[in-house]
């Protein structure tokens, strides 16, 4: 059930509707955006914006959260570097 306040802006009261939309067809259509974007029939990258806006998870963010977690604790070779990744090695520069 979706509850609307007078006290909420038209934004507020729309993003709550997108947003259990959302929800309810990703959670019956496996987590896959491209099939809720069908059912939509909207465009699948408009819906993916919509989705990351609203902090709705799609697909391999429900399905491989813990790897999302654990990838996001390492260190990225472009932080250790200060911008630019290092050269392959065996490669001339």
């Amino acid at each position: 059930m979706i509850e609307i306040s007078p006290n909420q802006s038209l934004r507020q009261a729309r993003d709550e509707l997108d947003r259990l939309y959302l929800e309810y067809h990703m959670k019956h259509n496996g987590w896959r955006l491209g099939r809720v974007a069908k059912i939509a029939k909207m465009d699948r990258c408009w819906l993916y914006r919509l989705a990351h806006k609203l902090g709705v998870a799609i697909g391999y963010e429900k399905e491989c959260a813990a790897s999302v977690k654990r990838s996001a604790a390492t260190v990225d070779d472009r932080s250790v570097t200060g911008g630019e990744r290092p050269a392959p090695t065996g490669m001339p520069i």
